[in-house]
């Protein structure tokens, strides 16, 4: 064999080794490759009040794709064109936020918090209806933080003398809760900067009377199908509206104090379950922010 033809053939087999595996390197190392892309931008996040390390994971809408790092204060993040959900640990906490790259991005956690209650703002939806074990009552709570502070801390709500109150969903976190007759307690309350949030209890009038006591001005709205024997004169009848079949009773105000609804229950109505969940739905997105307009710490 012709020695220079042998070595040709290494020097051939060589390159084409060579040429593989700087392909293979290049695709282990996608960031290289997506700083070249037009479809890809930078993620620049920041931490404000805070300067300790945080951990930053984040994870892309379809779910395949996941980064994480830990930085302290700021970092930039090349990553393609998309929406991601950015889950931020630190504080003995987790922070979550939604974030849409399509180009040069900045996305801001602001780990400043606060447990004044009255940064908050609540409003009331009450769907008050008859069965067989009396009246009825799907409470729902919601909770605005306008501030741009985070609140955490203990928060008191006023509800009406009641039977069996159970908490049957919430969008907030909290340690636990306690009740008495006339108020609930949450432990430990998180209510992001900025944000919104709902609480949903459950519970039994033990009489006819739905009466609640609330010390700042705030928006309520009972849905009944029940008959109104008396109201507060801080409450205004909006008339009757229909949901899922069934015909409710639609009382609002803007209230300081007491007030009160008497109700006498209405034979043969039996309420649609559907429209239950109807009328929660809609009176809670008159005021909620939709999930990606809203971040939430938990524990």
């Amino acid at each position: 064999m012709n020695p220079k033809s042998s070595r040709k053939s290494v020097g051939n087999i060589l390159r084409s080794l060579l040429i593989f595996i700087l392909a293979f390197v290049i695709s282990a190392y996608p960031s290289q490759a997506i700083q070249n892309s037009p479809q890809n931008g930078v993620l620049t996040v920041l931490v404000d009040n805070y300067d300790d390390f945080v951990k930053l994971t984040l994870v892309n809408s379809n779910a395949n794709f996941t980064y994480s790092t830990n930085f302290r204060n700021s970092t930039e993040i090349v990553l393609p064109y998309g929406s991601y959900v950015a889950y931020l640990e630190a504080r003995n906490l987790t922070f979550t936020k939604r974030v849409t790259v399509s180009g040069d991005t900045i996305l801001r956690f602001n780990l400043a918090f606060s447990s004044d209650p009255h940064m908050l703002s609540i409003s009331y939806h009450t769907l008050i209806y008859p069965s067989g074990k009396g009246l009825e009552v799907s409470d729902l709570i919601i909770i605005k933080n306008k501030f741009n502070v985070n609140f955490e801390g203990n928060l008191t709500i006023p509800i009406p003398e009641h039977r069996n109150l159970k908490v049957v969903s919430s969008t907030l976190s909290f340690i636990n809760y306690s009740h008495t007759a006339h108020q609930i307690i949450f432990k430990d309350l998180l209510v992001a900067e900025n944000s919104s949030g709902q609480i949903m209890m459950e519970y039994t009038l033990p009489s006819n009377r739905f009466e609640r006591v609330v010390e700042q001005k705030s928006s309520v709205m009972l849905f009944t199908t029940a008959e109104i024997v008396k109201m507060s004169p801080n409450l205004v009848d909006m008339g009757i509206r229909s949901f899922s079949g069934n015909n409710f009773r639609v009382i609002a105000g803007n209230v300081t104090g007491s007030y009160f609804v008497e109700l006498r229950s209405v034979e043969g109505i039996s309420l649609n379950p559907l429209a239950i969940a109807g009328i929660i739905l809609v009176s809670g997105s008159i005021f909620l922010y939709f999930f990606e307009r809203r971040g939430g710490w938990r524990f």
